[in-house]
Parts: structure tokens; sequence; C-alpha cells
């Protein structure tokens, strides 16, 4: 059983600029949804995560798979936004979205956290 709360910690840990994390299936169900505790959700709880769950993820996913056999592995894919920037790690058999604070390089986050997920054998649902 996988301990997405203890995960979770961990990757909060890394960087004080990420904000919530989504952890989802690739057929976009969710697995768990958590915000850093002192930081207030811009949207309301779950509806974004939900709409990125059913639709982005699976055609992410697709889309990523598709480029594989020439790219190779994708590291993540990022969504700039005016209040917040998007990750999306594909690790496994999960997605992980991460939401950061804006105007922050999001490299060396995103590096330690698939450090992280790596050290995390259990990662697999």
């Amino acid at each position: 059983m996988v301990d997405f709360s203890t995960i979770s910690k961990k990757i909060f840990q890394v960087d004080t600029r990420i904000r919530g994390l989504t952890f989802n299936r690739f057929d976009g169900g969710i697995l768990h949804f958590e915000m850093r505790p002192d930081v207030m959700s811009i949207n309301p709880p779950g509806e974004i995560g939900k709409m990125d769950a059913e639709v982005i993820v699976p055609v992410l996913n697709d889309y990523f798979n598709i480029h594989k056999n020439y790219f190779g592995d994708i590291q993540y894919f990022l969504a700039k936004f005016e209040k917040v920037s998007l990750i999306y790690i594909k690790h496994k058999n999960i997605f992980l979205i991460m939401s950061v604070k804006p105007k922050v390089d999001v490299y060396p986050i995103t590096r330690k956290v698939v450090i992280v997920g790596a050290s995390e054998d259990s990662l697999v649902v």
C-alpha cells in the first residue's frame, strides 16, 4: 500500500515553494491530493485537480508515449500561469501534478522531487 501522505511530506520538504500535490493514475483517477498546510488553494479545492485528472493526465500520458520512441522518457511537462506553475511528472505508473509558486525556476525543484520519487520503490499502485 502506497503511503501518499508520507511521500507528500518528503516532497514538501524539498522546497517551501511547492504549494500542492496531486497523484493520479494514468486513466485519470485521483489517488491522493494534498496542499502544503500553510497554503490556501487558489481554486475551489479539488476542482482543477479533478479536471486535470480526467482530461489532462490521460492526454499527456498518450502524448508522452507517442514521443517516447523518438525522444526518450519525458522528464516533466511545465505549464506556467500568472498565479502558479503546474509541473506534470510521469513516474512509473502514476502522474504527479505539482503546483509551485509562480516565477520559480522549476528545474532544481523537479530534479529533487524526481530523486525522492526514485527512492520510493513503493510508489507504484
